[in-house]
């Protein structure tokens, strides 16, 4: 079965020199309205709502990852091994760890800059 649709007769595109300037831009002015609404709306939806649980929701598998396995990992060492990787890690410096990977990553922060700056440029010269 074949369906022959005229796209002229659908939109009505025949009586379009009959028509005003004013009655040509209506729909193409909805449409980018509708797509500008669209746009704000999901873009809003995303930076206050999807982009928090989606970062949670990897927090807590890594959480979950990191603490089963090492659980697991832990279980099958002798004391001997225990009683070695106590002394390992009373040698490391845990507390200068914990200050560098609580900061934010240098690279990932260097490109966040970098981003927003060429934002800057691209709405400078096409403004």
């Amino acid at each position: 079965m074949k369906f022959n649709i005229n796209l002229s007769n659908l939109f009505n595109l025949s009586n379009l020199s009959n028509c005003d300037k004013n009655e040509r831009l209506e729909l193409p002015m909805d449409i980018v309205i509708h797509v500008f609404i669209l746009f704000t709306f999901l873009s809003i939806f995303f930076i206050f709502y999807t982009s928090k649980q989606s970062k949670k929701a990897i927090e807590d598998e890594l959480q979950h990852n990191v603490s089963s396995y090492l659980s697991k990992t832990f279980e099958n060492l002798s004391t001997d091994d225990i009683t070695n990787l106590k002394d390992i890690f009373k040698i490391l410096p845990l507390e200068n760890l914990k200050i560098i990977y609580n900061n934010p990553d240098y690279t990932t922060t260097l490109n966040n800059k970098l981003f927003n700056f060429f934002i800057f440029l691209y709405n400078i010269y096409y403004k």
